[in-house]
């Protein structure tokens, strides 16, 4: 597997982020707009999203590690898998409290893993 598929695997689970994203609002945008400050802080949000930080640590640190002990692509496939659950995971808060926004934060910081975990060009396993 080269960087080209690499980066093909990479931007259609980045993608993904996106199409979460337009579920949330277009299935939770009703007009009706509650306190989003009360929402943040009830439990379930704040244990959601602790759950969303946690993924987002762990697919670094569990991704750097497969990557060393069973190769760079499968490292790189789990590190993102780990980034795109945490998205899941605002989305989950987003449906269970009626409220689109909530995604919002937990994709920001998907957003941002997924743009550190770019795949890199000087692995040397990954030249042609």
């Amino acid at each position: 597997m080269n960087i080209n598929q690499l980066r093909i695997i990479w931007t259609a689970i980045f993608l993904s982020t996106f199409v979460y994203a337009v579920i949330a609002w277009s299935s939770l945008h009703n007009g009706y707009v509650r306190d989003f400050g009360q929402e943040l802080r009830q439990p379930m949000v704040l244990g959601l999203y602790g759950l969303c930080v946690v993924e987002t640590i762990a697919a670094f640190v569990i991704g750097g590690l497969v990557m060393r002990s069973r190769g760079y692509r499968i490292g790189f496939i789990v590190r993102l898998a780990l980034i795109e659950s945490g998205c899941i995971v605002g989305l989950l808060a987003a449906f269970l409290l009626q409220d689109w926004r909530l995604y919002l934060g937990p994709w920001a910081l998907g957003v941002l893993a997924f743009l550190r975990a770019l795949p890199e060009r000087e692995r040397p396993e990954l030249m042609p």
